[in-house]
C-alpha cells in the first residue's frame, strides 16, 4: 500500500497522540487516582468521555491539517511531541475515569 506524504505525516501525529492518550492513563494509574485496566477505563468505565477524547484529538489534527501546520515538510520529532502532548491534554481534560 503507498500511502501519500501527508497521510504518513498525518499517521506520526495520531500515533503519538494515542500514545499520549494512554500515558495519561497510566500516570493516572500508577498514581493511584484510578483503578481498573485500561479497558475498563476506556470502554467500560467512562465510554462518552473516550469518545469525546477521542473527537477533541481528531479535531485537533484537523485543525492542524487545516491551517497548514502539518505538512510533507513538517518536523517528524514535533508531529510526535505535539501529538502526544495533545492527546494527554484531551485525556486530561476530559477523561477522569474511575476515582480510586
Amino acid at each position: 500500500m503507498n500511502l501519500s506524504p501527508i497521510a504518513i505525516v498525518l499517521l506520526y501525529y495520531l500515533g503519538a497522540g494515542v500514545v499520549g492518550i494512554v500515558a495519561h492513563y497510566v500516570k493516572k494509574w500508577a498514581a493511584g487516582e484510578i483503578e481498573g485496566d485500561l479497558f475498563c477505563y476506556l470502554f467500560l468505565d467512562y465510554p462518552k468521555k473516550t469518545i469525546l477524547t477521542l473527537m477533541m484529538f481528531l479535531a485537533s489534527a484537523a485543525g492542524l491539517l487545516a491551517l497548514g501546520s502539518i505538512s510533507v515538510n513538517t518536523d517528524h520529532l514535533m508531529l510526535i511531541g505535539a501529538g502526544f502532548g495533545i492527546g494527554w491534554a484531551c485525556d486530561s481534560g476530559v477523561n477522569k475515569g474511575a476515582p480510586a
